[in-house]
């Protein structure tokens, strides 16, 4: 697969259960060196994807995380505007890629977040300015500014598209920095720029310098397609020409993506067609790989499958005399899979659910009190949504949810 998709075009893979798919993803951006961006069908699944890609990422020792482009949850004509963290995820992720901050980057997405508009490159470049200490400029001009690029004034910063003025300090929260700012001002000389604690609103380190980008989308979006002043774009629009686009399930997307355009009218600005995605993807030359849990001939046969026939876990929780005898009966199978020389790792969500899965593997972990001993699962620190099983790779991956089967797993 991996030479196929090096050589660019459309690749199609089955036999890859969904749960799979962010592994897939980090593990082309690490062989591969090229940006990955993964589309889910929905925002739920965008949102365990996410999780997965995070401790994915983690597993293989990066300390990047991935960029989470999330569609706005309401439409642009609507009274009420998207929520704030919506259009901070949505305004970081293009920074970041306009900005070139990670080599290859993967970037979780949805399929109607494909459809929807943005502003072009060239505004978002025009709309972003460096600050440095020793700048001179009128603090309440910048504070002008800052509004035309969406930042609300607030009388605290505490998130992300804020800004606050008291006397001749000035605090901003960028969407692209780690922490809010601390812009102190000698008359309009800025001298000094400090990372600050939102929640104590204590400072932190002194820096010399922050990049500001805009903080507001579908404001600025309006004025722009109303005043014709620069064409509005995509995601496609600023993604790299190296990036491989991972469908999960391309014919569940293409569907929910026609679902979607079923509420909006014709020729409205603030949208694209599904058509339109799928020749933005080819005018970009983008490499596609579309994985699908079928097993129906494909251009890669792919081995990672659901967990289901070994550990099903029911909507309803069972007695608890049945709920311990499928525990044991799992836990008798991770010892099989063990003395078959699979590799099996265990997710757990913090230390404490690692002590309470090594406690019960040591109390029934398999049928010899030395063999449990000796043989045990790797256990990791990290979110899953779920876990599947690779026959041809000869491993397992398995979550303390479905171990211990507390609560159905979507």
């Amino acid at each position: 697969m991996q030479r196929r998709l090096e050589q660019g075009g459309a690749l199609s893979g089955n036999g890859a259960v969904s749960a799979a798919h962010p592994l897939v993803s980090v593990m082309l951006r690490e062989k591969l060196e090229r940006p990955v961006l993964l589309i889910a069908e929905g925002v739920k699944t965008q949102e365990n994807f996410q999780q997965d890609v995070e401790t994915w990422l983690k597993v293989i020792g990066s300390e990047e995380k991935p960029f989470f482009y999330p569609a706005w949850e309401v439409l642009p004509q609507e009274s009420r505007l998207p929520h704030s963290d919506v259009i901070s995820e949505r305004l970081e992720t293009l920074a970041a890629l306009k900005l070139g901050s990670q080599k290859a980057p993967v970037i979780v997405t949805s399929a109607t977040a494909l459809l929807q508009k943005t502003f072009a490159p060239e505004y978002l470049e025009q709309g972003t300015r460096l600050f440095k200490r020793g700048d001179q400029m009128d603090p309440l001009d910048l504070i002008e500014w800052l509004e035309e690029q969406g930042y609300e004034p607030e009388a605290q910063v505490s998130n992300k598209g804020e800004i606050a003025l008291r006397g001749g300090i000035l605090d901003v929260y960028a969407l692209t920095s780690p922490w809010p700012v601390r812009l102190e001002f000698f008359g309009n000389e800025l001298e000094s720029l400090r990372f600050f604690d939102p929640a104590s609103q204590i400072s932190r380190e002194e820096i010399q310098s922050v990049v500001i980008p805009p903080a507001g989308e579908i404001g600025i979006l309006k004025k722009l397609i109303e005043s014709n002043r620069h064409a509005a774009a995509t995601l496609f629009d600023y993604l790299p020409e190296s990036t491989i686009c991972v469908f999960s399930d391309f014919t569940l997307i293409e569907q929910q993506a026609q679902h979607y355009l079923e509420q909006i009218e014709e020729l409205d600005p603030f949208f694209i067609g599904w058509e339109q995605v799928l020749e933005k993807i080819q005018e970009k030359r983008l490499t596609t790989l579309s994985l699908s849990e079928e097993t129906v001939a494909a251009d890669v046969q792919l081995d990672l499958s659901n967990l289901d026939l070994y550990r099903p876990l029911p909507g309803r929780a069972p007695e608890p005399q049945i709920a311990e005898a499928q525990r044991q009966e799992f836990f008798q199978q991770m010892q099989r899979w063990l003395r078959q020389e699979y590799s099996v790792h265990v997710f757990c969500n913090n230390d404490g659910e690692r002590q309470r899965f090594e406690e019960v593997w040591n109390e029934y972990g398999g049928s010899d009190i030395l063999e449990a001993k000796s043989l045990r699962p790797e256990t990791d620190l990290g979110s899953l949504g779920r876990g599947f099983i690779s026959l041809e790779a000869i491993i397992v991956v398995v979550t303390y949810a479905e171990v211990f089967g507390r609560y159905k797993v979507d």
